[in-house]
């Protein structure tokens, strides 16, 4: 299932990283169309990241001259044009605003709108993104949160060997979703479409990986930002806690690794109920 999900955007992606390499003045000239530089971009997309509440907030204040003039530099000079960016270094500049995933992701899937809305195509926005993808670090550095797990480590083994590995957090999180989307408690907040359901299940998945001791492919810091506007309360997290306990039960994990794994999750209450 995974690679049902992901394999699209990888060949996208793949293809768009290949025409990187033969140079990005070809890609400038796509994307400046008949202008002669990329204002009209910048200025739509300033307009779009203004009515974006989850990052429009760290532009509030700022002077949109002065705005529009650094991030014209910066996309020039980042996406092969004329211009040189020589403002500050980007990790100080966002450093304070203690950003995260979530909005950087935002921040993306903004420009992905601006460039569709402006008349570029669909191959030429994955270049682009490819292209902006690396800035991730640059513009985070210093802000993630490191999940710790707190899984013990048993005769060498943490908690996520001693059960069987990632196979079996994957069957404890199939067994949970059909229960969820059954129990009146907390149902209503699963009523959506099949594509996003596997999303969802994919990131459950690399949280409990996580907080079973393996590697941590999903950051704390994005927890709370994605449940916020949810309004889930503790009956909430009780009840998912309650469903995952039983699907642990299902699938043969011991009651000693069950109590191990909820001891961890019950750490991300707060993150989660914090809307």
């Amino acid at each position: 299932t995974r690679r049902e999900v992901t394999s699209g955007f990888t060949v996208r992606a793949e293809v768009a990283r290949r025409a990187n390499e033969r140079g990005l003045d070809a890609l400038y000239e796509k994307l400046i169309g008949d202008n002669n530089d990329l204002v009209p971009f910048i200025e739509r997309l300033i307009d779009i990241i203004s009515l974006d509440r989850r990052i429009s907030w760290a532009f509030e204040d700022r002077d949109i001259e002065t705005l529009q003039e650094g991030l014209l530099y910066y996309f020039s000079d980042v996406l092969g044009g004329p211009l040189t960016y020589k403002g500050k270094n980007l990790s100080a500049i966002h450093r304070p605003l203690e950003l995260n995933d979530f909005h950087f992701d935002a921040f993306l899937m903004d420009i992905e709108r601006t460039l569709s809305s402006v008349g570029v195509d669909d191959d030429t926005v994955d270049e682009v993104i490819v292209i902006l993808e690396p800035q991730r670090a640059s513009i985070l550095s210093g802000q993630k949160k490191k999940f710790e797990s707190g899984a013990r480590i048993v005769d060498g083994k943490n908690l996520l060997d001693r059960i069987g590995g990632e196979m079996t957090i994957e069957a404890v999180v199939d067994t949970m979703f059909s229960a969820l989307q059954s129990d009146p408690r907390v149902k209503f907040f699963f009523h959506l479409d099949a594509s996003r359901i596997r999303q969802i299940k994919i990131r459950l998945v690399q949280l409990l990986v996580g907080a079973s001791g393996g590697p941590k492919l999903y950051e704390i810091a994005r927890l709370k930002p994605a449940h916020f506007h949810h309004n889930i309360t503790d009956f909430h997290f009780d009840a998912l806690c309650e469903n995952l306990r039983v699907s642990c039960e299902v699938t043969d994990i011991t009651p000693a690794f069950t109590d191990e794994l909820m001891e961890t999750i019950e750490k991300l209450r707060q993150e989660i109920t914090s809307g």
